[in-house]
């Protein structure tokens, strides 16, 4: 298990993760949701001591991660796919992690056929798929057969088919009784593969429950139907089959018709539509009542938002003064020219 307290991270003057704290059980997925940005993997980097926490603590199992013996065997985590060296064999990054951490050889190829990676095993890294590269970062987390996963973001780069893997992947690991943890920005993936969510935005903590709760409290419960008017018993042959069957029905002012189960809590009718007259998109005032709208006020069939009479460019253009036509002759321009003194001296003299 996974237990945060208090966790707060900061980076100088910004704050990445502020007073967390949540539990995430084995036996089930837990998926860590938030947009971009939210602390997601800055948690999880706290979570495995790879980052040191201005405040509060996590533990997996009750110990922090660096006081848990032999880690590698107890927790496994997909934090970057490209953290591998380019130039070693999919084969050869394995073994040389199951060396350090005592892994037998032999569970290399147990996890590269897992992952689907057995064929390409002797391959070079470097030239691996974003989805290739994904598929051997699950391979390294699987690797010491752990109790605990974290896996931030394993989906990217799959195409459909290895995102149906990972997701059934993550579901027969919680059947096993592990703890999986795993992080998304999509709340469509996450709604298909796990079993609780952590939501968090902008480093707080915003739900914590179950992902049926939380699509339950986050979404319409009700339906809305709209019959012909012509036909007024359509309506009331729907209203009577949706009232047996245990649900409600509520008439709305429009005609239309909302419809929900018995749970669901009757649904608030739409707003009446205002008539007002619009307001200027410039000045955001409203015709005087003593005087007639004019045509500006008027609704055209053109997007652009309505404006005043005071605010339009017509009526801007009328209140300039008239100008006057020049004439590009010299005779014109001389004539508007006012005439010289005889005391000024000649245009020459200032050449």
């Amino acid at each position: 298990m996974i237990e945060a307290v208090g966790l707060t991270k900061r980076y100088g003057d910004k704050t990445a993760v502020y007073n967390l704290s949540f539990q995430v059980r084995p036996g089930a997925v837990t998926g860590f949701l938030g947009p971009n940005g939210s602390g997601k993997s800055t948690t999880m980097r706290m979570i495995l001591g790879l980052d040191n926490p201005t405040a509060g603590h996590v533990t997996i199992c009750g110990h922090p991660y660096d006081k848990l013996p032999n880690a590698p065997r107890q927790v496994g985590a997909l934090l970057d796919a490209k953290a591998v060296h380019g130039g070693r064999s999919a084969r050869n990054h394995l073994l040389s992690l199951a060396q350090l951490s005592g892994i037998p050889a032999r569970r290399v190829d147990e996890v590269l056929g897992v992952v689907g990676l057995h064929e390409v095993a002797g391959r070079r890294s470097k030239g691996f798929s974003l989805g290739m590269g994904q598929r051997l970062g699950i391979a390294a987390a699987l690797l010491g057969d752990p109790q605990v996963l974290l896996f931030d973001e394993p989906v990217n780069g799959l195409d459909p088919e290895g995102i149906l893997w990972v997701r059934n992947l993550m579901k027969a690991l919680a059947a096993e009784g592990r703890t999986v943890f795993v992080s998304s920005h999509l709340m469509s993936e996450m709604a298909l593969t796990a079993d609780h969510l952590i939501v968090i935005g902008r480093g707080q903590l915003m739900a914590d429950m179950s992902v049926r709760d939380f699509i339950s409290h986050n979404s319409a419960d009700f339906a809305r139907v709209r019959t012909p008017d012509s036909e007024p018993q359509q309506r009331e042959k729907l209203s009577a089959a949706i009232t047996e069957a245990g649900g409600h029905v509520l008439p709305e002012q429009d005609g239309a018709s909302s419809l929900g189960d018995a749970s669901c809590p009757r649904p608030c009718p739409p707003p009446p539509r205002s008539t007002s007259p619009p307001t200027c998109s410039r000045c955001c005032v409203t015709p005087p009542p003593n005087r007639a709208p004019t045509s500006s006020w008027k609704r055209s069939p053109s997007p652009s938002p309505p404006t005043c009479p005071c605010c339009s460019g017509a009526s801007r253009a009328s209140a300039r003064p008239p100008r006057s036509r020049r004439s590009c002759s010299g005779a014109s321009r001389a004539s508007a020219r006012p005439p010289r003194s005889p005391s000024s001296p000649p245009r020459s003299a200032f050449r």
